[in-house]
């Protein structure tokens, strides 16, 4: 290998020789593509199942939702009813997703559909039980609808109502 000289001035300079230029590659490597793309893959993927999962959630919390106000108009109905016909309200109704029950009679756009049952009163010698005097207990229970799956049970609560007629 030869040295070349370069003087400047009253200073010399050694150098190497010079090879020739190589061309420089610009851009990404396949792997370093298909790391990114897998990358991306997974965020999407990620993002797209916590999207599934939350909106599973929001289902759960407006049939709950539903469920309350079906309740509160059951136990509404159930105060206004004489003691002696509370039987009156046993039996299955349909309810839309607003918690309306359907007045036309049909399931076809039932969204809710709900089980009303009397239940034995489990009142002992309590002081519940002498303030209530003769209880009933209605049982309700309310379900999804199902069109291609069977009815699923959203909630269950047990209204418990005393003879109000009964003197304290």
């Amino acid at each position: 290998m030869h040295l070349g000289r370069k003087v400047i001035g009253h200073m010399i300079f050694l150098h190497m020789p010079t090879r020739p230029p190589r061309h420089r590659k610009r851009g990404f490597s396949l792997v370093e593509v298909m790391l990114a793309i897998g990358i991306v893959t997974f965020s999407i993927l990620a993002c797209v199942g916590l999207n599934v999962a939350s909106l599973g959630a929001l289902r759960d919390a407006s049939a709950q939702d539903v469920a309350g106000r079906i309740f509160r108009s059951l136990m509404n109905e159930a105060l206004a009813v004489p003691f002696e016909n509370l039987a009156s309200l046993e039996g299955v109704r349909s309810y839309g997703d607003d918690g309306e029950l359907s007045t036309d009679g049909s399931d076809r756009f039932a969204v809710f559909l709900t089980r009303v049952e009397m239940v034995d009163p489990m009142l002992q010698d309590t002081e519940a039980s002498r303030l209530l005097g003769s209880a009933r207990n209605l049982r309700v229970t309310v379900y999804r609808a199902g069109r291609e799956s069977p009815d699923t049970m959203v909630s269950t609560r047990t209204l418990t109502i005393g003879n109000r007629s009964k003197e304290l």
